[in-house]
């Protein structure tokens, strides 16, 4: 179950998350209850689970596996159009409410058995101000966990609205809640630089961290993809195809 976390920060959004895709074999699982074994197969570690939306927005979401393969590229593909449409011809078009968009495509798109939760979020186009908004199975969670929502207007003691930062996390996260075990990281004092250095040392602990810890499956793993939104655009720290060209490994000549 892929890790995927979120954070915003006053300097900006960084969004994170692995690559490793598995095929379940086991029934009825839980993938959030690490003290039982899973019959898994891995797939590849080169998923993209962080995507770049209409240039400005990001995506991030962490798959539940089922007996079937399934991918959600050509659902996002879908989604990136119409958010890109909506923001050309509709001016009333309200970025925080496409989240409900994303989840009713994923939930015609995944197989039976399958589950899919994950983060909607960038800065309003037309306010400016961050937000963020969180599903899981097929439900908005947000209020309901708590989720960090970047600009808040429903507080009663800031009636003018106030900032939320914060980081959420989602798919088998216990490893990193435990290692973390309750202490507070800074993120309302954070710069962009610092959260991106902060998101990714977390997803390691998730990742790679796993092989000392007694009893964790690798069900976590592969290579990194990380996305940094900010109110002026929005860009790739780090994204595994991305690095391919970058490192010279790929020749796309004719």
């Amino acid at each position: 179950m892929t890790i995927v976390l979120s954070t915003l920060t006053p300097g900006g959004i960084v969004m994170a998350g692995e690559g490793r895709t598995i095929k379940v074999k086991t029934k009825d699982v839980d993938f959030r209850d690490t003290d039982k074994k899973i019959d898994f197969e891995p797939l590849t570690d080169n998923t993209e689970k962080v995507h770049l939306i209409a240039d400005r927005f990001g995506l991030a979401y962490s798959g539940l596996g089922s007996y079937k393969e399934w991918c959600l590229h050509d659902t996002i593909n879908e989604f990136n159009h119409i958010v890109r449409l909506n923001l050309r011809n509709n001016l009333s078009f309200n970025v925080q409410e496409a989240g409900g968009i994303f989840n009713g495509l994923v939930q015609k798109s995944i197989p039976p058995g399958a589950g899919c939760e994950f983060f909607w979020a960038g800065y309003s186009p037309r306010t400016g101000k961050p937000f963020q908004v969180c599903y899981r199975g097929g439900q908005d969670v947000t209020d309901t966990e708590n989720v960090p929502k970047g600009w808040r207007t429903d507080i009663p003691e800031y009636p003018d609205g106030c900032y939320h930062h914060g980081l959420a996390m989602l798919g088998r996260i216990k490893i990193i809640s435990d290692f973390l075990n309750g202490k507070k990281i800074r993120w309302s004092h954070m710069s962009l630089r610092d959260a991106t250095e902060c998101v990714a040392w977390l997803l390691s602990v998730g990742t790679q961290g796993l092989k000392f810890f007694e009893g964790e499956q690798q069900l976590s793993g592969g290579g990194a993809d990380i996305l940094a939104i900010t109110p002026n655009g929005a860009g790739y720290v780090k994204n595994k195809a991305l690095d391919l060209f970058r490192e010279g490994g790929v020749n796309v000549g004719a």
